[in-house]
């Protein structure tokens, strides 16, 4: 098996495995049998992608090794968000504030005067 199957074998885990990470703990015995062999698989891919890590490596082929790790990596962290180990990331949200220049130096004023009594504690 070469790096570029094991990368869209992870992609196609990505794709069918972490919706089914919303399931509760308490799983159904199907669930749970369907949770062991996708664990097993993943494994199964890590092995994989670790031999192929360690085999540039011997070569000097470190492109394919950094690769690798790259997808051990990512399939660390599909292991981790199907077993409920890691949390889905939470989307971050940005606020374009403008503010004229007497309301800047009146936070800024505040600021400095709430931070530099902690400072001299």
């Amino acid at each position: 098996m070469n790096l570029n199957t094991i990368s869209k074998r992870v992609a196609k885990f990505e794709e069918r495995l972490v919706p089914a990470t919303a399931a509760h703990p308490s799983q159904s015995g199907r669930q749970a049998d369907y949770h062991a062999a996708a664990q097993a698989q993943l494994q199964d891919l890590a092995l994989d992608a670790r031999r192929i890590m360690l085999k540039a490596e011997c070569k000097g082929d470190y492109r394919t090794a950094v690769a690798a790790v790259h997808e051990l990596g990512r399939i660390f962290e599909l292991q981790a968000r199907f077993s409920g180990n890691l949390q889905e990331k939470e989307p971050i949200n940005f606020v374009n504030v403008q503010l004229n220049a007497d309301t800047a130096e009146r936070i800024a004023r505040t600021y400095l005067s709430r931070h530099r009594t902690l400072e001299s504690q």
